[in-house]
């Protein structure tokens, strides 16, 4: 690639010549680096865009953009606009006349700019997104209405309009739009005119508030909306709904306003910090990349995930009620407050998912939001252990490498340490530090320090070695009782703490240990002590003296990130009596720590199928039950060696036990066909006698 231009910013000769030596510059290439994100970071301030498109052709859209700036030092600054055609740009009233625009950017010649008040204003037109990126058409093949929405993380708002294309250069935003009349026109504020004029409107949008380009946002189309309110203690949110005409019939409004005014109310007290936007509209759209989008005030949703044709099932609304928390989360941690660089991107990602968690939990009816994040845990556990693993903080050098390492460590591991966090410092300084960080740091720009800053003065708390542990470094630990009884009391109790050869890392854990006993046809809890542990050893001095447990748990309530090796004993108790746990939640974890310990070769894969015959068949919820019988049928494909008679033969009988057990549940469950389909699909994937296939 050759380099476009060497920036000079010239606060003497011999830092202009320090600034020449030291810096690369822009490569006229895709994307934003870091480097040079960070160059016109220090130089520009209070940005304001005033922003004017014209969306009456079918093939193009127009645009004039007027970028008003102040400039701390002159230098050859570039706008970022992607695959476009600029007709005319003006600095500061003087037109340039030579070719500025390569195709990624366009160049400011340093002699047109000034030290202050600087505007720019860009002519262009550019072609309608075939990718889901930038500004997207879609024409409804039903009705041949069309549809348009914007998507612009992590760099794609330049494909909309020419900008500062950062998170960290945030802006005002006003905008006006000429578009056939019958179209809705939707973007981060509320239009305060539509001027009709023949087959068009024009419609104005006053002056924003202060947020990053990639969450600003554009909508337009025949969409059918909805409109309702938000009353939450001192404010009224002015709520919308939209979608495509043709599928108007199957959106449920009820429901969706029902799920967004709890979650204002949550949220706005959760956070400690109201609703910093003016109104908020929510627009499912077709042919979307992705499950959902924060844009601010002006939330996109994949029509395909979240619009069903039929009754929703509760694993649909527990769905939809999640990722619209989620999404609205960001309204506060994202967009009032955002990442300075994508490198934080796991941070902002993480903290929306476990803020939904806790507002399904305390603002909805879906209480088992725990046993379905333990789900998402699950995958994170298996992912931090493959050879892919890396550390939750990692470097992002250019906009390219934004979603390089977005996986389920990035969620899954991600929000899962949060919650460590949580309950680490305490659920009240966890909230108070939040309310400190949204007060500190409203409409401006954050790094992972000054979240962990506010989480320590809140908490009274070094989190240093905390940050350096858990943020850091790859892998995962696993933990395991050992405790001794003499004359049905504990003797001795100690947390076992372990990492592997290659990632030798013992961490600082808060959990809760549950010591349980058999009561009548019941297990019970008979004592839950909190424990602190970092080393190898940890001895848990509460314990002892307890009545000698049955059955020992140390991530009760799953607060831990952390694989937990369950004893002998436990595990004995376990396959005589798990189903007679009340706490599903408890169920769920003991399930997946069994398997996890099939995995690590601590549990016989027979042994295993042998807690699904005794316990595993009668399990009621279905989550578990699903992944119960997933593992069942992973453990007949794969691990059942089949070089000897013995081992083929012990297959064989695992395979006609589950056939004839998935057949009586199929026939037991003619009533719920949810569960039916459930166990019918399972059959199909353990199955091996002809008659089953004829």
């Amino acid at each position: 690639m050759r380099l476009l231009l060497i920036l000079s910013l010239c606060f003497t000769v011999s830092s202009c010549s320090f600034f020449r030596d030291e810096f690369v510059g822009r490569e006229e290439t895709v994307g934003l680096t870091q480097e040079y994100a960070k160059v016109r970071k220090d130089n520009i301030s209070k940005v304001k865009y005033d922003l004017n498109f014209d969306l009456t052709s079918d093939k193009i859209y127009r645009g004039e953009t007027l970028i008003e700036f102040q400039l701390k030092n002159t230098f050859l600054l570039t706008v970022d606009f992607s695959k476009g055609n600029v007709d005319e740009v003006y600095v500061n009233g003087k037109i340039i006349k030579h070719e500025p625009y390569n195709g990624y950017f366009i160049t400011i010649p340093e002699e047109t700019l000034k030290v202050g008040l600087n505007k720019v204003k860009i002519s262009y037109s550019h072609e309608y997104s075939k990718n889901g990126a930038g500004f997207y058409r879609y024409k409804d093949v039903e009705d041949q209405n069309v549809y348009i929405y914007s998507h612009f993380e992590p760099y794609a708002a330049n494909q909309l309009f020419p900008c500062f294309d950062q998170p960290d250069l945030k802006a005002t935003y006003k905008t006006k739009v000429k578009a056939p009349q019958a179209w809705e026109v939707i973007s981060s504020t509320n239009a305060i005119e539509k001027r009709i004029e023949g087959e068009f409107a024009h419609w104005v949008f006053p002056e924003s508030a202060t947020f990053s380009t990639y969450t600003y946002s554009l909508h337009a189309g025949n969409y059918n909306v909805w409109e309702s309110e938000a009353k939450t203690k001192n404010q009224v949110i002015p709520l919308r709904l939209f979608s495509r005409k043709s599928l108007a019939q199957y959106v449920n409004p009820e429901e969706w306003f029902k799920l967004t005014q709890d979650g204002f109310v949550f949220f706005e007290k959760f956070y400690g910090y109201e609703y910093p936007y003016k109104k908020y509209d929510q627009i499912l759209v077709p042919d979307f990349n992705n499950g959902a989008m924060e844009n601010v005030a002006a939330v996109t949703f994949n029509e395909d995930r979240y619009i069903s044709r039929s009754e929703k099932t509760r694993e649909q609304k527990r769905k939809l009620a999640g990722v619209l928390f989620h999404e609205m989360a960001h309204m506060w941690f994202g967009n009032l407050v955002t990442m300075k660089w994508w490198d934080d991107l796991w941070l902002n990602e993480s903290f929306a998912t476990y803020s939904a968690t806790r507002a399904l939990m305390e603002a909805s009816e879906f209480k088992e939001s725990w046993l379905t994040f333990n789900i998402y845990k699950q995958r994170a556990y298996q992912t931090d252990q493959s050879v892919t693993t890396h550390p939750i903080v990692s470097q992002i050098n250019s906009t390219e490498e934004a979603f390089s390492n977005f996986d389920a460590i990035t969620y899954g591991k991600g929000a899962s340490v949060l919650k460590q966090l949580a309950f680490n410092i305490g659920d009240n300084a966890y909230k108070k530090g939040l309310r400190s960080y949204f007060e500190k740091h409203a409409n401006g720009n954050t790094v992972l320090s000054d979240f962990i800053e506010a989480m320590e003065v809140s908490s009274k708390k070094d989190l240093s070695l905390w940050k350096e542990r858990w943020l850091e470094t790859a892998m995962l630990n696993s933990i395991e009782a050992h405790y001794t009884c003499e004359r049905g009391r504990i003797k001795s109790f100690e947390l076992f703490q372990t990492a592997t050869k290659d990632f030798p890392v013992l961490r600082p854990h808060k959990t809760k240990v549950a010591l349980f006993r058999k009561s009548g046809s019941s297990i019970k809890t008979n004592k839950v002590i909190d424990v602190y542990y970092s080393g190898e050893t940890t001895s848990v001095k509460k314990a002892i003296g307890s009545l000698c447990p049955d059955i020992v748990y140390p991530n009760y309530q799953d607060n831990d990130y952390a694989k937990v090796i369950i004893d002998k004993k436990s595990i004995k108790n376990i396959k005589e009596n798990l189903g007679q746990i009340d706490d599903e939640f408890l169920r769920s974890l003991l399930w997946n720590d069994l398997w996890q310990m099939v995995l690590d070769q601590k549990l016989s894969v027979v042994s295993f199928l042998e807690i699904v015959e005794f316990q595993g068949l009668a399990e009621n919820n279905n989550d578990t039950l699903k992944s119960i019988l997933s593992h069942v049928a992973l453990s007949l494909k794969a691990y059942f060696p089949e070089d000897t008679i013995e081992w083929k033969a012990k297959k064989q009988k695992w395979v006609k036990f589950f056939e004839s057990a998935y057949l009586i549940k199929i026939e037991d469950q003619k009533e719920n066909i949810d569960r039916q389909k459930m166990w019918f699909e399972n059959l199909v994937l353990i199955s091996e006698s002809p008659e089953l296939h004829d």
